[in-house]
């Protein structure tokens, strides 16, 4: 599942998204994702989105140490995507090379308890042809 929860942006550091482990659920930052789709082309969007998901898709299948993640996203997006594509270049070089005020929260930036979560409907609808 996606879900969509204004996480905010403090002084140029955000967290983009984040996955509770154990969940079925990603949850994408409302703030940095609507200044994404504002402020940039379809392509740097897009490449967003992925590059964040893709991070968290892969502490979903078990990947904690965030330096691996890290290196695993970049591999998988020049794998798939080639060495320009926006996810590749965030991947490699950060999201600040497109956005350069902004930064990502540390690791120990703790999630607030009581979020707010806006659930995207039918976002993976392909894979739950099981559910009536």
């Amino acid at each position: 599942m996606l879900g969509l929860a204004n996480l905010g942006m403090r002084r140029g550091s955000f967290i983009g998204a984040f996955y509770p482990s154990g969940s079925n659920i990603i949850v994408m930052n409302k703030a940095p994702f609507d200044i994404a789709l504002r402020a940039t082309d379809k392509s740097v969007f897009n490449g967003y989105c992925f590059h964040l998901l893709l991070h968290e898709y892969l502490h979903a299948l078990g990947y904690v140490d965030e330096e691996q993640v890290r290196d695993l996203v970049f591999e998988v997006c020049n794998l798939a995507l080639g060495k320009g594509n926006p996810a590749t270049v965030m991947a490699e070089k950060g999201v600040a090379f497109y956005f350069p005020k902004v930064t990502y929260f540390s690791q120990k930036t703790l999630i607030p308890r009581d979020l707010q979560i806006e659930l995207i409907k039918d976002f993976d609808k392909s894979s739950t042809g099981y559910i009536d």
